[in-house]
């Protein structure tokens, strides 16, 4: 009885953990720790929290929608230092955007210094 009970609690936590709603061909939204987004009518916004080393660095964004069908669309940030001496403390920044893509992507993917952190596919 005690192992049904943790699993049926392990399963509404991990229910909680992603909240994706596909409302046909022309809505999508999705929400997931650090990452939100939203397609609808032709644009899709989103919102990502990236933990930065300092203060100091700034995150440097590149927004590709690769023509493929159907259409991927891939945010790469990178991290660069300044050569500004800063505290070191872990900071956190909100990077958003809104990519016009035509058409609902077949997947969205954010890469962090080359490194997929976060990936959903909208079909």
């Amino acid at each position: 009885m005690k192992n049904i009970i943790f699993l049926i609690l392990v399963l509404i936590f991990l229910s909680s953990c992603s909240v994706k709603e596909n409302i046909g061909d022309s809505k999508f939204e999705e929400t997931s720790g650090d990452y939100y987004i939203r397609y609808e009518s032709g644009i899709l916004n989103y919102k990502a929290t990236i933990e930065k080393p300092t203060p100091c660095y700034k995150i440097k964004k590149d927004e590709k929608v690769m023509e493929s069908y159907p259409v991927q669309v891939a945010v790469d940030l990178t991290l660069q230092s300044s050569d500004e001496i800063c505290i070191q403390v872990i900071s956190e920044e909100i990077v958003e955007g809104a990519v016009n893509t035509g058409q609902k992507p077949g997947s969205f993917i954010i890469r962090l210094d080359g490194e997929v952190v976060y990936f959903t596919n909208l079909k």
